[in-house]
């Protein structure tokens, strides 16, 4: 498949990244997210075998790595400079989560790996690319359903080479609705999300919990569904999505209404601000702990 790239004016923040440097950042990423696709659909040929990280619910398969280690290699080689943050921590990646101005790589290799262990088709390879500390593109890959979203900052969002814009939806009863239920379960056998899930679920059209926090924010983005809302993700999760949502003419802020922290761990998408205003008094709102830019323990799972 062909993924249509709009040669456009760009301004990039700063001086570090040219529209050169884009195009080139363009084509390698297909490139790559192509062979990441032909490594995660062998692994779907056999029933993937898979490791527990933090808890019962993180996993990570011999797919995630191998896929980290063709993006990272890759990436190095065109552009030894930047820098690389990833989920797995593959060698020749940052070891720390906080951006820098220089340009930088967010990259998740397999977006929904329990869902990619089970053959369910809702699991993606997610990469973006932030300069100055702003995406400035975007890029999620279903290899499975063959669906490649790409947003490029300032130059709109494309779903399989065709423009799309958010649902423009407004009135929350007529909206459908992506919540997650939490990953990991409290000490007392609870999900933290259940509460803002029974809540909204009788006064929207419907709720989804699909299992991919990137693959959710491109749903926003395509208008599919009208919002999202997660806590507990981390950088890698949201760092592509987050920029699609945005082209796309939606918006991306805090649950609490404030505007969106990539470090904070909450985040709430909607297809319209009016939308969100409507959602931002029915959250029950977490906090989840440790945040990604807090030194100690960051690879740990927190418990909201």
């Amino acid at each position: 498949m062909q993924v249509l790239l709009r040669a456009v004016p760009y301004h990039c923040p700063g001086r570090q990244f040219s529209t050169v440097d884009r195009d080139r950042a363009c084509q390698l990423v297909m490139q790559l997210t192509r062979e990441a696709g032909e490594l995660i659909m062998k692994g779907q040929e056999q029933k993937p075998e898979f490791k527990i990280k933090e808890h019962q619910r993180d996993l990570v398969t011999k797919t995630d790595k191998a896929v980290e280690r063709l993006l990272v290699g890759g990436i190095r080689k065109q552009f030894p400079d930047h820098q690389i943050i990833a989920e797995e921590g593959t060698e020749g990646t940052a070891k720390s989560w906080v951006l820098s101005d220089a340009p930088t790589w967010i990259i998740d290799p397999v977006d929904g790996t329990m869902n990619f262990v089970h053959g369910f088709p809702h699991f993606c390879t997610s990469i973006a690319l932030y300069v100055e500390r702003r995406a400035v593109l975007g890029w999620i890959d279903n290899p499975m359903l063959r669906h490649t979203y790409v947003a490029q900052r300032g130059s709109g969002f494309y779903f399989n080479g065709h423009p799309m814009r958010a649902s423009g939806q407004r009135d929350l009863k007529q909206s459908l609705v992506c919540l997650e239920w939490s990953m990991d379960l409290g000490e007392d056998g609870k999900d933290s999300a259940s509460p803002n899930i029974f809540k909204l679920l009788p006064m929207v059209h419907g709720v989804r919990a699909l299992g991919s926090t990137a693959l959710n924010l491109a749903q926003v983005a395509i208008g599919a569904c009208d919002a999202y809302l997660q806590f507990g993700s981390h950088v890698w999760d949201w760092a592509a999505g987050v920029l699609m949502v945005e082209e796309a003419g939606g918006v991306v802020i805090d649950p609490c209404g404030g505007p969106f922290d990539i470090y904070a761990r909450r985040m709430l998408a909607t297809a319209t601000p009016e939308l969100a205003e409507q959602m931002v008094p029915l959250v029950k709102q977490l906090f989840p702990q440790p945040r990604d830019d807090e030194p100690t323990n960051p690879g740990k799972q927190a418990k909201p």
